[in-house]
């Protein structure tokens, strides 16, 4: 049975009808097929350039902002590990009277033993330092003193011992050593130094006129003797450089990164304060006759000195301050270098330009741990001072 012829109404004809026009358009030979893209050319070299040039202008932005905040990251590590060892000292203040410890002492024996007035001048036993004294032990853990700005953590021992990693190139060890050797002299103190004691509070071990050279001598102090915790300075950061910090010694140098900052000069004789009157004379901050500086020299004048820590050195004791962390004040990073972190008695710590501390007098109103007259003055005065002891 032939099937019928389906009949359509016009609106599906209209529509069959479109189709097929639009088939007939799309596949007709010479058209261009409409839906067809044309291909993207490559970048132009003027577009590359102006691409490159964006990134350019980016980095420009961003690796000064990356390597500000580096710095301020090694600052904040340095200023946490400056915390912990002020919680240290407080602790051996609590333990021992309510008195601080030595910067250094020459102990007697090989145990350790020692006195403020009994020591071995040879030091034949090493160093006995503050940093083994607060953590009760002959060898405390060597991270909480070393500081990420200082090359290797931190200055070495004076005596290094056996480990080849503790000792520098061209150091000497204090008894003669150039290196390494089985049964060298270990100092009782961390092996890398990258922190110092404040002297007018945490003495060197010139307790004696043998030791001193002077009628003057270094006395053990007391925390209730201090008038203003939080505006004397407890300990700081050694300047990241531990030539700088020894003293030179034949072809090499002997570290001296044991001994305190000594941040003030006396107005009868000079940085030398053991050879002083012990009534007459008085202490200034920095440097005497006063200077607008205080004694404290720019970071291209500070290249190159050494010997630092000398009890009687050529220059002011606050140049062995570190100057590795930026402060807010570009001026002063490009001529002093940048600034360092403090402790202060209270136990807390902040971020400093050294300038600052000695125009704020904050290395102590007193020189509290040398006998004799003591007053710290106002420069201003010193030279008053100076006159009526001549």
């Amino acid at each position: 049975m032939l099937a019928k012829p389906r009949l359509h109404s016009s609106r599906e004809a209209q529509a069959e009808g479109v189709n097929r026009a639009n088939n007939e358009f799309m596949f007709a030979p010479g058209r261009r097929h409409r839906r067809h893209r044309r291909a993207r050319s490559a970048f132009t070299l003027v577009e590359i350039l102006v691409v490159m040039g964006i990134i350019l202008l980016l980095m420009a932005l961003l690796v000064p902002s990356l390597s500000t905040a580096r710095s301020h990251s090694k600052a904040t590590a340095c200023l946490t590990n400056l915390k912990s060892i002020g919680l240290a000292f407080e602790q051996y203040r609590n333990d021992n009277g309510g008195t601080y410890p030595p910067s250094y002492v020459y102990p007697t024996d090989m145990s350790g033993s020692w006195t403020p007035h009994r020591q071995d001048p040879k030091a034949t036993y090493g160093i006995l330092h503050w940093s083994s004294l607060v953590f009760d032990g002959p060898h405390p853990d060597p991270s909480l003193f070393q500081c990420p700005e200082f090359p290797k953590g931190g200055a070495p021992r004076t005596n290094p011992g056996r480990e080849a990693s503790d000792w520098e190139a061209g150091q000497l060890g204090g008894n003669g050593l150039t290196g390494p050797e089985d049964g060298a002299l270990t100092d009782w103190q961390a092996p890398r130094m990258s922190y110092a004691a404040n002297a007018a509070v945490i003495p060197p071990n010139r307790f004696t006129e043998d030791l001193s050279g002077g009628q003057r001598v270094n006395m053990l102090v007391a925390e209730h003797v201090i008038r203003s915790p939080g505006k004397v300075i407890l300990a700081t950061e050694y300047l990241n450089d531990w030539k700088a910090l020894s003293k030179p010694a034949g072809d090499g140098f002997i570290s001296e990164a044991h001994r305190p900052i000594d941040a003030f000069a006396n107005t009868a004789s000079g940085y030398d304060e053991y050879t002083a009157p012990s009534s007459g004379g008085a202490f200034v901050h920095g440097t005497f006759p006063a200077d607008p500086s205080y004694g404290l020299l720019s970071a291209r004048d500070l290249r190159g000195k050494t010997d630092l820590l000398a009890l009687n050195p050529s220059v002011s004791g606050v140049n062995a301050v570190g100057r590795s962390h930026p402060t807010s004040n570009r001026e002063y990073n490009d001529e002093y270098g940048g600034g360092a972190n403090f402790l202060f008695v209270d136990s807390h710590a902040e971020l400093l330009p050294v300038l600052k501390t000695l125009q704020s007098r904050e290395w102590g109103d007193r020189y509290y741990s040398i006998s004799g007259s003591n007053e710290v003055i106002d420069p201003n005065q010193a030279s008053a001072v100076a006159n009526n002891t001549d």
